[in-house]
């Protein structure tokens, strides 16, 4: 398992009036050294997000970045846009086994390996769609996510299973455990004590 130091970030977090990002001085202050960076394809995003690539570059921070899907602004124009020397790798499909058949899926990811044929591209797959054996499994870095909060009555052991999940279905390669502290969407928030042992428990079964 590779991969540390990893915050998921949103172009809503922009709080200073030049542009700069404050959760990137953050947790550089706080020994991150990987960022996982969320730009949706939109134009009005364009201009800040590069602003905080070049930040991070700034800082020595190394990004994984997520581009979103948007007819307005297609992720390949959007990603050719915002690419720099510090990108690690790509995530282009998110969970794409909720709505695309795996062959599309497969010519997806090869279309991205063509147009980046030296950085690693990847998709996130749900934990379902890892059990289909979806799009072959076809990534460049395997990557699953998972919530402690996406339904009731789940256990911080059940989110550290994902360790075990990821070697069994492809041992060996690459792989990015999106271990997910808050998320809005979902039911309610991860207690503290319940990340702390997340991120415990995921390094203790083989993660870094």
């Amino acid at each position: 398992i590779v991969h540390s130091g990893v915050c998921l970030l949103t172009s809503r977090e922009w709080t200073t009036p030049d542009g700069r990002l404050r959760t990137l001085d953050f947790l550089k202050e706080r020994g991150f050294n990987t960022v996982h960076f969320t730009c949706f394809a939109k134009r009005q995003q364009q201009e800040k997000a590069k602003k905080a690539i070049a930040q991070a570059k700034e800082l020595g921070l190394d990004l994984v970045l997520w581009v979103g899907e948007d007819e307005e602004f297609p992720s390949d124009e959007l990603a050719k846009s915002l690419y720099d020397t510090n990108i690690l790798s790509l995530m282009v499909l998110d969970e794409p086994d909720l709505r695309l058949p795996g062959e599309k899926a497969r010519e997806y990811l090869n279309h991205k390996r063509a147009l980046f044929p030296y950085t690693p591209v990847k998709m996130n797959n749900g934990v379902k769609g890892v059990a289909k054996g979806y799009a072959s499994l076809a990534t460049d870095i395997f990557m699953i996510d998972d919530y402690l909060t996406n339904a009731e009555g789940r256990s911080v052991y059940s989110i550290i299973g994902g360790v075990d999940t990821l070697v069994r279905a492809r041992a060996g390669t690459p792989s990015w455990y999106f271990v997910v502290g808050t998320n809005d969407l979902h039911y309610r928030q991860p207690a503290f004590a319940e990340q702390t042992v997340q991120c415990w428990g995921t390094i203790c079964s083989g993660g870094s």
